[in-house]
């Protein structure tokens, strides 16, 4: 398998250890990915490119948050049907209702683990997956 046979994932990350560890997470695991420190940039990578199979966000960047950026994502034709997972330190089960309400494919609380991340991209794609 090449390293991009599983897709393109984009991260949008403002914390630059955790950007890097799912960077290196994702791309171990098969996928392209390109990163972001924002999600404006990310927004509009995502409307230019075809071939993004998932976006994973956290939900407290700064300018525009993960809530709203999702919102925009849904809104677009283009990108309303790509899975989105959120990340977050927000662990309270109001907070976890609000990310699920949303629309999120799922949530996911920091600190990140790395088993968590792989298992739930792959369920995310299961059909974008290469046997």
């Amino acid at each position: 398998m090449t390293s991009n046979a599983r897709g393109q994932v984009v991260v949008i990350e403002d914390d630059d250890s955790n950007r890097r560890t799912l960077s290196r997470a994702l791309t171990r695991d098969g996928y392209r990915v390109e990163a972001f420190h924002e999600a404006p940039p990310a927004l509009e990578y995502l409307r230019e490119n075809r071939d993004i199979v998932l976006v994973i966000t956290d939900l407290k960047l700064p300018g525009m948050d993960g809530f709203a950026a999702l919102e925009k994502l849904k809104a677009n034709e283009h990108t309303k049907t790509i899975p989105v997972i959120a990340l977050t330190a927000n662990v309270m089960p109001r907070d976890i209702e609000r990310g699920r309400q949303a629309g999120f494919y799922t949530y996911l609380t920091k600190p990140i683990r790395i088993n968590e991340i792989a298992s739930t991209v792959s369920e995310a794609l299961p059909s974008k997956r290469i046997s």
